[in-house]
């Protein structure tokens, strides 16, 4: 899940809730703003959060 805002509360919260009952676990990661943002393009402000399309792809290489 990539979320671009804080993960309580968000679309995050809500998927780990649903998964939260199956039988057998499942692999998640959860990307989604952590710090405080600054100034910057929005590419520049999703790479520094750690949400951008370098980010996404590893976390998906690291679920696989």
């Amino acid at each position: 899940m990539v979320e671009d805002h804080y993960p309580e509360g968000g679309l995050g919260s809500a998927v780990l809730e649903s998964l939260a009952d199956l039988a057998e676990p499942v692999r998640v990661n959860h990307l989604a703003v952590r710090g405080l943002p600054t100034s910057g393009t929005s590419a520049q402000l999703m790479d520094q959060a750690g949400i951008g399309v370098h980010a996404i792809v590893a976390a998906a290489h690291a679920l696989a």
